[in-house]
């Protein structure tokens, strides 16, 4: 799982993220009060938490669940039972 690259919609929570920070947070860094919109409008959780959404899709092992594959025989392959093929 660690070798799947990245997905669109973990972009759009990073950027979300970022202008975040880059625009309110630090846009505003030398007010008193500043005047700051919902992180959980912005790729964050909402407060107390505030932890990121790395994406909005759900885990692909919940989503695509593979029925048994493992248990091929491995001289004959895959019969295509299973989702695998």
């Amino acid at each position: 799982m660690e070798n799947l690259p990245p997905t669109k919609a973990a972009l759009v929570q990073h950027a979300k993220r970022a202008v975040y920070q880059a625009g309110h947070i630090w846009g505003q860094v030398f007010k008193a009060t500043p005047v700051l919109p919902s992180p959980g409008d912005w790729g964050w959780t909402d407060p107390p938490e505030c932890k990121p959404p790395w994406t909005t899709f759900p885990e692909a092992s919940v989503a695509y669940p593979l029925e048994s594959c493992y248990a091929v025989d491995a001289k004959k392959g895959c019969s295509g039972h299973c989702k695998c093929n």
